[in-house]
């Protein structure tokens, strides 16, 4: 399952990815979380918090590659 490349094709792209600090797990098995955005740049939506502002849509997608996180989606 490659989740890149199932969101790219539907015109998703990575614009940020990252790991968050831990002392105690090492580099290869910490969580993640990658944030997708639509490549479509019109795809605007109305600011909730301000009237008159638009923002674009992003998906987050959390998860670790040791299991002690479930890959998990937020909007």
């Amino acid at each position: 399952m490659d989740i890149i490349k199932d969101f790219d094709r539907l015109g998703w792209g990575v614009t940020e990815a990252v790991q968050p600090r831990s002392f105690t797990r090492s580099a290869v098995n910490k969580k993640h979380l990658l944030t997708f955005q639509s490549k479509d740049l019109s795809l605007k939506i109305e600011d909730p918090r301000k009237p008159g502002s638009e923002v674009l849509p992003q998906i987050l997608l959390t998860n670790s590659s040791d299991g002690s996180s479930s890959l998990q989606f937020h909007a």
